[in-house]
């Protein structure tokens, strides 16, 4: 099925912590752009920690270029944009798909997002919350049944 094709990720690793940011630039990659909820932090959370600014200003030392992503409102993401440097226009002429990575914890968003744009897909595990989000727990569920179909494609979630 192609959607799932779609939403089959280039990488699966458990946190943002866990990517290998060197190897990364060694094979020409020169932008990220980092899904924020439940992905860098809970769901409704704007808690940036130290270990985020160090995580950041890590990945930029190497000559990765970072940005923020979210479908959540401005409102919210906004102060989580404080502390980073945001990239407006991910896609110009110095950023091509080719030198772009997209991580976040979402199969059916994130990573479809990042096939439509033509970008690498890393895949990490979903940051709970601790109240109750029930648009986040319908597309946890939704992720739970199409990670069955992708077993069947040989990839393991």
């Amino acid at each position: 099925m192609k959607m799932i094709d779609d939403c089959l990720p280039d990488m699966y690793v458990k946190s943002v912590y866990d990517i290998d940011y060197k190897k990364l630039y060694d094979d020409g990659i020169r932008y990220a752009l980092f899904d924020v909820d439940s992905t860098l932090l809970p769901f409704d959370n704007i808690d940036v920690r130290d270990e985020h600014l160090k995580l950041f200003d890590g990945i930029r030392s190497l000559g990765i270029q970072t940005a923020l992503y979210s479908n959540g409102s401005y409102k919210r993401v906004k102060p989580v944009y404080k502390g980073f440097k945001v990239i407006r226009e991910m896609f110009d002429d110095k950023c091509e798909p080719v030198n772009t990575i997209f991580v976040g914890d979402s199969l059916l968003v994130d990573m479809l997002f990042a096939d439509k744009c033509g970008v690498k897909k890393i895949l990490v595990d979903y940051i709970p919350d601790d109240g109750f989000n029930i648009k986040g727990k319908v597309v946890w569920l939704m992720q739970v049944a199409m990670s069955k179909a992708l077993e069947n494609k040989g990839f393991s979630y």
